[in-house]
């Protein structure tokens, strides 16, 4: 049964994208406050999770809960170091930044970068290549 086994992974890592994708559209939309709770839960169930962290935290600064955002970092820092021994990526450092000068993060909305994405597009673009990898041999 291992290519039903393979199957439900590529399924799960499918789902996680487009939560992750649905996520980006809420928050280029604007919809910071609506899209807390479904944030919240996420960075709860994945704490290691530096994209779901990044987007709770965006949200929340959005929101003007920078001392939430704060903790969300620490949490998730926390984590890293204790299971893998890394700090958080770039992406979340720039919005701890945000937290520590009292400054709106650059994000996902009209003129703003795609840094929310970044982290999600490279691991789509890393599921594609892994595929097309399988499927050449």
């Amino acid at each position: 049964m291992p290519e039903v086994d393979a199957e439900a992974v590529g399924l799960l890592e499918e789902r996680h994208i487009a939560w992750h994708d649905l996520a980006d559209l809420q928050l280029r939309l604007g919809r910071h406050r609506q899209a807390l709770p479904g944030l919240r839960a996420r960075a709860a169930a994945e704490p290691g999770c530096e994209q779901a962290a990044a987007q709770l935290m965006y949200a929340l600064l959005m929101t003007g809960r920078p001392f939430e955002a704060f903790r969300v970092f620490r949490a998730l820092r926390r984590w890293l170091t204790a299971e893998l021994g890394l700090e958080p990526g770039p992406d979340v450092h720039d919005l701890l930044r945000c937290v520590l000068t009292g400054t709106l993060p650059r994000g996902p909305g009209p003129g703003g970068g795609t840094w929310v994405t970044t982290p999600h597009a490279r691991r789509a673009r890393n599921l594609e290549l892994f595929q097309a990898a399988e499927g050449s041999s």
